[in-house]
């Protein structure tokens, strides 16, 4: 999932700073350019890594078709890096991947 999310990162030019992808759900801090709204930019994310995901797993492929053809929840958080910092955003995604893996441990 990670080199995906890189990849399409590459494509779009987004500097991917940090992501964690630990077992969900998945915290991506992305700077973009600004021709593209949050909306855009989670869209792009969502509807790419899905594609390639199905297209890789068979098993994905026959589970998500139709009218559950989304690996993904509809909804999503999005939030700026103005007043915290870049920064600050990062090392808070790297602490909840350790809190996750603590709680996957137990």
């Amino acid at each position: 999932m990670k080199e995906i999310l890189a990849e399409i990162a590459m494509q779009y030019g987004f500097d991917r700073l940090a992501v964690e992808v630990i077992p969900e759900p998945v915290h991506l801090l992305a700077s973009a350019p600004a021709k593209f709204s949050p909306a855009e930019i989670v869209s792009l994310f969502k509807w790419i890594t899905s594609r390639r995901l199905r297209k890789a797993f068979e098993s994905l492929r026959r589970q998500y078709w139709g009218t559950n053809a989304t690996l993904w929840a509809e909804g999503y958080c999005v939030g700026t890096a103005g007043q915290v910092g870049a920064e600050t955003i990062k090392r808070s995604i790297e602490e909840s991947q350790k809190e996750q893996f603590q709680v996957l441990k137990t």
